[in-house]
């Protein structure tokens, strides 16, 4: 859902992609975001939504009209910090 960059949609999928993405589409980008956020290489601990949170973010906040251009990894991250590395 998105373009494709460097084998990932993380960097360009918008509400609009998610908005016209089946539920399988919807799922495997919450995946793709996820992972490019928290790169195994990476040394910043970033915590992470479950696909059930990340989820209800993207519906919610994709849903108004004028969200169409909004960056789910940006939604993700600015949740995401809210989250704590332990639960």
């Amino acid at each position: 859902m998105g373009p494709v960059k460097a084998g990932s949609v993380a960097a360009g999928a918008q509400c609009r992609h998610w908005n016209r993405g089946t539920e399988d589409e919807k799922l495997a980008t919450i995946e793709d975001v996820r992972s490019q956020i928290n790169l195994q290489s990476g040394t910043v601990e970033t915590a992470e939504l479950t696909d059930a949170r990340a989820y209800e973010l993207f519906e919610h906040a994709c849903a108004p009209d004028y969200a169409a251009g909004l960056k789910l990894y940006k939604l993700y991250v600015q949740r995401a910090g809210f989250q704590p590395l332990v639960p």
